[in-house]
């Protein structure tokens, strides 16, 4: 096992539901049998906890993701608005876009916000929708530098093949130290609980 903590043996085996009976498959074929698994409408193996399941089917280094995982860094595109409300100044956030628009523009930027501090529910309905959408990816990207400092909202990613060629995804959430937490599954994929990229800036590596 590639795990740099032991499986489950014996006793503890027993007590995970499924967990026994996927060991008493060859190696060879515990990635077949889940592959086909994760497919079935009363799955046997899904209750098996992320890390045993990873273990089980030899996935490599799960416990602190290495060079055979992909990484990615995010951070979720929110609205001016939504960012605004958790974060203050919100006056001061118009600095963020004033290389994109004209000085005059600019001006009138800053007489629109200049309330918006004594607000609990400020509005930017005075952007354009071009400055609204510059304004929230500088958001974004002002948030992903302080996530790559602090090491927050990191995933790893990491695929199998079984022999049959059937691909099982694993994904965890990985701390500022390289652990790796919450570890998903196939089965989490399949219940769409991978992380959703969809709206995000994202970094990987």
């Amino acid at each position: 096992m590639s795990s740099s903590k032991p499986p489950k043996t014996g006793e503890r085996a027993a007590d995970v539901p499924g967990l026994q009976t996927l060991l008493a498959v060859p190696l060879g074929g515990r990635r077949d049998a889940v592959a086909k698994d994760v497919r079935r409408r009363a799955p046997q193996f899904s209750a098996i906890p992320a890390h045993d399941l990873a273990d089980a089917l030899d996935v490599p280094e799960h416990w602190r993701p290495g060079s055979e995982w992909s990484f990615t860094r995010y951070v979720p595109i929110v609205s001016v608005e939504e960012h605004a409300r958790y974060n203050s100044p919100a006056s001061e956030l118009v600095y963020l876009i004033e290389e994109a628009v004209s000085a005059e523009r600019f001006q009138q930027l800053l007489k629109h916000s200049e309330s918006l501090d004594e607000s609990d529910d400020p509005s930017f309905a005075f952007l354009t929708k071009g400055e609204r959408s510059r304004l929230e990816d500088a958001i974004a990207e002002k948030q992903m530098e302080a996530n790559e400092s602090n090491g927050m909202n990191c995933i790893a990613r990491c695929s199998v093949e079984s022999d049959s060629g059937a691909v099982l995804e694993f994904e965890g959430d990985v701390e500022d130290d390289g652990a790796c937490i919450n570890l998903r599954t196939p089965y989490d994929k399949r219940a769409k609980r991978f992380t959703d990229l969809s709206r995000c800036l994202t970094s990987g590596w």
